[in-house]
């Protein structure tokens, strides 16, 4: 059963790398077919429809990326040879190229199937490798774009197709955000995106999908709400993560107001049984005493510090109490009201007399050595 076109090979030959656990992605960097296995080199697959000399140079060309790589074809009808030559012809021509060989057999009924017809030098069965040199900077740019795309959106051998590379899906990842939040900064996209290259993304812009609504500030055009139609299987891939979209929806990620509603409820009535729910926390409670008549506020305080009180303070207070500035009377007063109204006051004065006694002999004798 003849194809039609290349494409139809890739499908076939996806599943049978992904069935020995390698990891596949389509049209990567001009490559047709890339697979990669952690801990073996990646693998590069060239497809055609028959086996023909561009082909094969194509095939060589690959040979900078990864000393792995092979050419599918499509197998004839009734597995005829290629160009009227033998297996063991082919198969010395790709040894001696340093290629592989893989063959696809389509079926009206069944599904196709795929056969490794040779092994590139150095793997599998195949005689050790000849002297090829991989060029390291285009090894490291096709893995890096391999590593950078997060699934499969290509098919291999397409052509005249807009192909979704790694940069195309960073840029529909900030078109999407865009149309959903509407302008955000570099900085927010940065953010949510993942990608540290975001503000030269939308500085360059260029795909035309972004416009500059002031500075530091990026919109979406209309261009680009076309490209999240043409390109909406990629965009479905995109899904906003939990700890995002809480701030954008107004909701607080963790604290006090993220409790459910009962359990907030809950606690809330416990603290004001306690004395210290919202409408008591976070401010001092004053002491019943201080509010029952004018004064008494300044009166606490100064008798905290150890001032004595003023007389307009002391008169607001109780003008019924004599003046007590040592505040020895304070004591006797308590006494008396636990119990000892009506006795006679028997506290030792006598020591208030010692100090101006004192004064007046030393002031005697100072005056009597001066004569």
């Amino acid at each position: 059963m003849a194809i039609r076109s290349e494409t139809e090979l890739y499908g076939p030959v996806k599943a049978y790398w992904e069935k020995l656990g390698y990891d596949v992605r389509g049209e990567v960097r001009h490559c047709d077919l890339v697979a990669v296995l952690e801990g073996e080199p990646p693998v590069v697959v060239e497809l055609k429809r028959s086996l023909t000399v561009p082909l094969l140079i194509q095939g060589l060309r690959r040979q900078d990326v990864t000393h792995r790589v092979y050419i599918a074809i499509e197998l004839p009808a009734k597995g005829r040879v290629p160009h009227r030559m033998t297996w063991a012809d082919i198969r010395k021509l790709c040894g001696r190229l340093g290629l592989g060989l893989i063959t696809v057999q389509f079926y009206k009924t069944k599904k196709p199937a795929v056969e490794v017809v040779c092994e590139p030098p150095g793997f599998g069965d195949a005689a050790p490798a000849r002297k090829t040199s991989v060029r390291k900077r285009a090894a490291e740019r096709v893995l890096g774009e391999f590593r950078e795309r997060s699934a499969d959106y290509n098919v291999g051998g397409s052509r005249g197709l807009k192909l979704v590379t790694a940069y195309r899906e960073k840029a529909l990842h900030c078109a999407l955000l865009l149309r959903e939040q509407g302008p955000l900064p570099p900085r927010r996209l940065r953010e949510l995106t993942g990608n540290a290259k975001t503000a030269a993304l939308l500085q360059r812009n260029v795909y035309g999908w972004f416009t500059r609504v002031r500075r530091g500030l990026y919109g979406l055009t209309r261009s680009g709400e076309e490209a999240l139609d043409t390109f909406a299987h990629v965009a479905a891939h995109f899904v906003p993560r939990e700890a995002d979209a809480a701030p954008e929806a107004g909701l607080p990620e963790s604290g006090e107001h993220s409790r459910p509603k009962e359990a907030a409820d809950a606690a809330d009535e416990r603290e004001a049984a306690a004395g210290t729910g919202p409408t008591t926390r976070g401010r001092l409670q004053e002491p019943p005493e201080l509010n029952e008549r004018p004064g008494a506020g300044v009166a606490a305080t100064a008798e905290l510090l150890g001032v004595p009180r003023s007389a307009d303070v002391r008169d607001a207070q109780d003008v019924s109490k004599p003046p007590d500035p040592l505040g020895l009377l304070s004591e006797t007063g308590q006494r008396g009201a636990a119990g000892q109204a009506g006795k006679p006051d028997l506290t030792d004065m006598s020591g208030l007399q010692e100090v101006p006694n004192r004064r007046r002999k030393s002031a005697k004798a100072k005056k009597g050595g001066s004569t």
